[in-house]
């Protein structure tokens, strides 16, 4: 028998924070998700995904670039 288990977590907010913050996040469940995914990884492996975001990022400014100066 297995002890573990879903859990669901319950907040309360006026209309207007859920308003601003579904106007922030469109999806807000799949976000607070990830949110709260990232913090309970162990920090080797948040490095790794920071890394791989950095890199992401530099791949596609460096895409960006080249197609700016190849239209000038």
């Amino acid at each position: 028998m297995s002890t573990e288990r879903d859990r669901v977590l319950s907040i309360v907010l006026s209309e207007a924070e859920w308003q601003a913050f579904v106007a922030r996040h469109p999806q807000p469940i799949e976000w607070l998700r990830e949110r709260i995914r990232d913090e309970v990884q162990p920090p080797a492996t948040r490095e790794r995904q920071a890394a791989r975001v950095v890199t992401a990022v530099n791949e596609e400014l460096s895409v960006r670039n080249v197609s700016v100066q190849g239209g000038c």
